[in-house]
């Protein structure tokens, strides 16, 4: 009995000093938690804030909100909206398995603006967990307003009506932006070509662009119609404008915008017609609006047309003599029409003159508006507008459709051409390389081989042109610039002619031989060009290449005493594929090359010539100069 009465007075006593001791951890506990610098409170798996442990946290979060001090305020009512959801998926992760876990998170700002702040989140018991706030950078309003700019201008450039695309140009030319409509257009995804450059699209697509991230480089800005296949198989027509960017005074970035204008035609007169039928261009814009008062024989113009006083009142007479005579009297003729009830509405294009004193293209569109009692129209309603742009795309897409079968006409003409001009020195190659296994004649023999050799450059002189005339489209033409003697080159060049014609070459040029800092191999594949066409003119008489060099240019002339250009032919006989004789050898690619070479060396080229006397082209060169020493 002793024993028990003293367990359990024992047990009391150790009651007594365990309650003791567990408010004072308890105390303990809540004073280290208020020491620490950072917020830190007990959150519940619900995100309901259950316990603050120091005065950091009305400070710095229960401020945001008037319920805080009721302490029941959650998560949601300072953090964002993914904040708290991130917020709530760890906290189960903490509760399901009691390890420690540490993200950042926005904070909404009671002065607007977000901060981003550190969150590391501690078991506490099975329903809930210990949050500590860790300030890890200060407000930054710029970066919420460059956010904010960059979300608007990514969703402007998205929902913009043409395919827009920017190009990085000290990168290669690699895709930065490739918008919604580009995506539609050329059936590509943003992710597939960002980051490339052109040549992931098709070969003609890619060419095409080529040329214009090439000629927008050097210019500033390209408008150019393009016709292309796109993924679709057909032929599409785009008005493509291109700029170039700069930044910091240093060119970084070429802006590309398409236009598919291929239905232009189709949707103009689909919107002229649902216009006329249904609305009389009420959702038009830039629309000059007009009442014609049958009786008062007075039209109003624009302003409020059922308050004569707010418009623009003109005579009916003075108004139609704006119209050119050409076109006024189909117009009065239609409006008359109208007018007999002949016709429920009348549309129609003139030109007239306009209050700026200048003549334009406009489109008017009328219709009866109010009548008598007896059924007489006494009132016209209709307007015009503006349609001088039409007018130039139409113009436009004309002449782009000419040009389109002029080129496709002189591109099949190539090929039947190059075909003829490659099947001849390969039948000689072919055939003389046959014949040398059955000669023994040591002379048939070294006959045959130059044969053989003269074919042989003969083509390669037909495959470089190829590749030239490939390079040049694509705007990939190269340079090596060095010094060389221009003499002895013109020397050599001549010294390959002089036994393949009986025409004499003359050479007239400075006393001393000159060094010249240029391209070497392609000044004497202008030279070699330039000869080959005057020996392929000039059946007698001579033909003379004459050069000048200063300091800062190179001057040069060949001037044949041959047939002759006609004055028809001058404006053309720099493009491709043309020939002033059809019948006569080589690709029509000669001379357009020259024209490209020396553009690209920043020089110009020209010709002067009159049929039965001869021709003379001549081109000029900057290039730095010096004589050479002991000559």
């Amino acid at each position: 009995m002793y024993i028990l009465c003293f367990l359990l007075l024992l047990s009391v006593v150790m009651a007594v000093y365990g309650l003791q001791a567990y408010k004072r951890c308890k105390l303990l506990g809540c004073n280290v938690m208020r020491a620490i610098s950072d917020p830190v409170f007990l959150i519940s798996k619900d995100g309901e804030v259950m316990k603050t442990y120091n005065e950091k946290i009305d400070r710095y979060i229960f401020h945001l909100n008037p319920v805080v001090h009721e302490r029941r305020a959650n998560l949601n009512q300072w953090f964002s909206e993914d904040s708290t959801r991130h917020i709530l998926e760890l906290i189960g992760k903490v509760l399901k398995t009691k390890e420690e876990v540490e993200t950042v998170v926005s904070v909404n700002l009671e002065a607007g603006g977000t901060t981003q702040d550190k969150v590391r989140i501690f078991y506490f018991n099975k329903s809930s967990v210990l949050l500590m706030i860790k300030t890890v950078s200060v407000t930054n309003y710029e970066f919420e307003e460059i956010k904010e700019r960059n979300f608007l201008m990514e969703h402007i450039l998205d929902n913009l009506p043409v395919a827009t695309t920017v190009k990085d140009i000290t990168n290669s030319y690699k895709y930065l932006i490739w918008n919604r409509k580009a995506e539609s257009l050329y059936n590509l995804s943003r992710g597939n070509i960002v980051g490339e450059n052109a040549d992931v699209l098709s070969k003609e697509v890619a060419d095409s662009f080529w040329r214009t991230d090439m000629e927008a480089t050097r210019k500033g800005t390209s408008d150019s119609i393009q016709h292309l296949h796109l993924f679709d198989g057909k032929e599409h027509i785009l008005s493509m404008h291109k700029k170039l960017l700069y930044y910091n005074g240093e060119a970084r970035w070429l802006i590309s915008s398409a236009l598919d204008i291929t239905e232009l035609s189709e949707k103009t007169r689909q919107l002229e017609e649902q216009t006329l039928q249904h609305r009389l261009l009420l959702e038009t814009i830039n629309l000059k609006f007009w009442k014609w008062d049958l009786r008062r024989k007075e039209i109003y113009l624009n302003g409020n047309l059922e308050n004569a006083s707010k418009c623009t009142v003109i005579k009916e007479e003075d108004y139609f003599s704006q119209i050119l005579p050409e076109y006024r009297e189909s117009i009065l003729e239609g409006l008359r029409r109208i007018k007999n009830r002949e016709l429920d509405y009348y549309a129609g294009e003139y030109r007239c003159v306009s209050d700026d004193g200048k003549v334009h293209w406009r489109e008017g569109f009328g219709a009866v508006y109010k009548c008598d009692e007896n059924g007489e129209p006494t009132v016209v309603i209709g307007a015009t507008h503006l349609i001088d742009e039409r007018k130039r795309l139409e113009i436009q897409l004309w002449d782009a459709k000419e040009k389109a079968e002029k080129a496709n006409r002189v591109k099949s003409a190539f090929l039947a051409s190059m075909s003829h001009e490659i099947r001849t020195p390969l039948n000689a190659i072919v055939g003389f390389s046959s014949i040398l296994t059955h000669i023994e004649s040591e002379d048939e023999r070294e006959e045959y081989n130059k044969i053989i050799q003269r074919n042989n450059k003969l083509l390669l002189k037909l495959v470089d042109d190829m590749l030239d005339v490939s390079k040049i489209e694509a705007g990939h033409i190269d340079l090596c610039y060095k010094w060389f003697n221009i003499s002895k080159a013109i020397a050599e060049s001549v010294e390959e002619w002089k036994d393949k014609n009986e025409v004499k070459v003359r050479i007239n040029g400075p006393k001393r031989e000159c060094l010249v800092e240029l391209d070497e191999r392609r000044v004497r594949q202008l030279l070699d060009n330039l000869l080959s066409n005057a020996i392929k003119y000039t059946t007698k008489g001579y033909i003379d290449i004459t050069y000048e060099v200063n300091k800062q240019e190179l001057k040069l002339s060949v001037t044949d005493t041959g047939c002759g250009i006609p004055k028809n032919k001058l404006s053309t006989i720099f493009d491709r594929f043309e020939k002033l004789n059809s019948f006569a050898q080589g690709t029509g690619l000669g001379l357009s090359i020259c024209k490209s070479i020396v553009e690209s060396m920043g020089g110009i080229i020209g010709v002067d010539s009159e049929v039965g006397v001869g021709s003379k082209f001549w081109v000029s060169l900057p290039c730095c100069s010096q004589l050479i020493e002991g000559y």
